[in-house]
């Protein structure tokens, strides 16, 4: 299953292009993982990189600056395993 289809959203095409990325990013679902984002090193400076003073939520506020400098495409496929176990050692739970 990819990213998409817990937030029932389906799409035919192995590829495509997100229209307003930045609507589409700030929207309830926020579908973009950044363990599977791919882009320039040029655009990345030009985003302004990861928010150093934040402590939740510099992923989202980073693809949101991205998105309103360049348009985005998908990929319908799994590209990465997240892991969302409970019991790992470290990670969001304990913080």
């Amino acid at each position: 299953m990819t990213a998409f289809g817990p937030l029932r959203r389906y799409y035919t095409g192995p590829v495509g292009v997100v229209s307003n990325p930045p609507r589409f990013i700030a929207g309830p679902d926020r579908p973009i993982h950044v363990p599977s984002l791919l882009a320039r090193t040029a655009l990345v400076t030009a985003a302004g990189g990861f928010g150093e003073n934040f402590f939740l939520g510099e992923d989202h506020d980073f693809v949101f600056r991205l998105g309103l400098l360049a348009g985005f495409c998908y990929v319908n496929m799994p590209l990465v395993d997240v892991d969302r176990n409970p019991r790992r050692d470290i990670g969001m739970i304990e913080l």
